[in-house]
């Protein structure tokens, strides 16, 4: 637990010996410093964007993305993470389930495209032609 960041961890194993510690404590690493980099949410009025939230397969090249909301944008983080100046990506919203990709620098990049399932929460995402499917 980080208290003064306001994050925690939980980190569970199927065996005695493995190493949750070690994955916790990278967890935090991680987090903490994809937080630090969003920077503080606005006080302007936050749009609903939980139906986008989840973990989605990133293939044809492997592991996941976790989207999550922070503010009024989406960010984006690599699982396994890249180095850590890398693991965060935001999207900003631009309506009808479309998203662009932004730099650091807040330039617009590529958009992303959510796919809505019949229960109301996005099931694929639609990325350079690929689409990343919903795990979660």
């Amino acid at each position: 637990m980080v208290p003064d960041a306001g994050i925690a961890a939980i980190v569970l194993t199927n065996a005695g010996d493995g190493p949750a510690g070690n994955i916790a404590d990278n967890m935090l690493q991680t987090i903490g410093a994809a937080l630090k980099a969003a920077g503080e949410p606005s006080d302007a009025e936050i749009p609903d964007l939980s139906m986008y939230e989840g973990n989605y397969e990133v293939r044809p090249w492997g592991g996941e993305i976790a989207v999550r909301q922070w503010g009024e944008q989406l960010v984006v983080i690599e699982i396994p993470r890249p180095a850590l100046d890398e693991a965060i990506t935001k999207l900003e919203f631009d309506g009808d389930n479309a998203f662009t990709r932004l730099t650091d620098k807040g330039e617009r990049r590529e958009p992303w495209v959510f796919e809505i399932g019949a229960a109301g929460n996005a099931e694929r995402i639609l990325v350079h032609s690929i689409y990343y499917e919903r795990i979660d």
